[in-house]
């Protein structure tokens, strides 16, 4: 009799936290769409300031902005997702033909909290000539295909930005960002962040704190890294096509074999190697992180 009791104790409590289980796997979902076309004239430009958002952007052959936006409540309870997806409140306002977007968060009576996951999906289809600024904090970004000057200032960011023809300018914190066939002058502030650079045409300044950058198949008119405990790669099938003038502290250069010998101090390491025939400098300086020029 025991033993069939304790049998019964423990099909009710499997009966009960599978029940339990489910019902915490049960996640609803309730969203807003927006959707608005913004005429985009000659010398107009957009900005968008996001936070908790993915944003993608793409450039096209029309003369206005394609915005759609999914304004996203999440919760296990259905009644407060439907109740808090209005706590998303988003801005859309023109001056002088720039487009200014942003969103935020504002619950009805300005005290209650947020039980749920709150964020905005934002799609843009922008002409190919109209310059993008981002302000963006949390979340993913991906930007392509435009002719024209792209800004960013991202925290806690994602991004992809491929086959941009004119300048590209970042400031970026504690975040990872990917640039593939930048064609213009590239600019870039990291702190904590992870940068890959393919295919970049033009001259590329970059300042970087805690990090890792690397550099491929590159064409680059000049490269002036300034870093402080960043980790510099740069990857190429024709290393030698470069000049290089390179520095780290407390710790070491790596460069392949036919470029000679690296210049070891006491704290310091140095590689300089200046050919007249070449025309692009490659200009590196960092500390506590090892730089490695290697053939790919």
């Amino acid at each position: 009799m025991k033993n069939l009791s304790l049998l019964i104790l423990i099909a009710l409590w499997a009966g009960f936290n599978s029940t339990t289980m489910k019902a915490q796997k049960t996640l609803h979902i309730v969203s807003k769409e927006v959707k608005k076309k913004l005429s985009c004239n000659a010398g107009s430009g957009i900005s968008v300031d996001a936070e908790k958002s993915n944003i993608e952007i793409k450039g096209w052959d029309k003369n206005y902005v394609d915005l759609k936006m999914e304004l996203i409540s999440k919760h296990p309870k259905k009644e407060v997702a439907e109740q808090e997806v209005n706590y998303l409140k988003y801005d859309i306002s023109e001056e002088r033909g720039h487009h200014s977007i942003r969103n935020y968060f504002q619950n009805d009576d300005g005290f209650s909290t947020v039980k749920g996951s709150l964020s905005v999906k934002y799609f843009l289809k922008v002409p190919y000539s109209c310059p993008v600024d981002i302000i963006q904090s949390y979340g993913s970004l991906s930007v392509q295909d435009l002719d024209s000057d792209f800004q960013g200032n991202l925290k806690f960011v994602s991004g992809k930005i491929k086959n941009l023809s004119r300048n590209v300018t970042l400031d970026t914190k504690f975040g990872g960002v990917e640039c593939i066939d930048i064609g213009g002058v590239f600019k870039a502030k990291l702190r904590k962040t992870n940068l890959t650079l393919s295919r970049l045409n033009g001259q590329v300044d970059i300042e970087s704190r805690y990090g890792r950058i690397d550099i491929e198949d590159t064409n680059m008119d000049m490269l002036s890294l300034n870093g402080d405990k960043t980790k510099v790669s740069l990857f190429s099938n024709q290393p030698e096509k470069f000049n290089y003038h390179l520095s780290t502290t407390f710790a070491d250069i790596k460069v392949p074999d036919s470029f000679g010998d690296v210049w070891e101090g006491k704290d310091s390491v140095h590689y300089k190697n200046i050919n007249p025939a070449n025309n692009a400098l490659i200009r590196i300086n960092t500390s506590y992180q090892p730089i490695s020029i290697q053939v790919k």
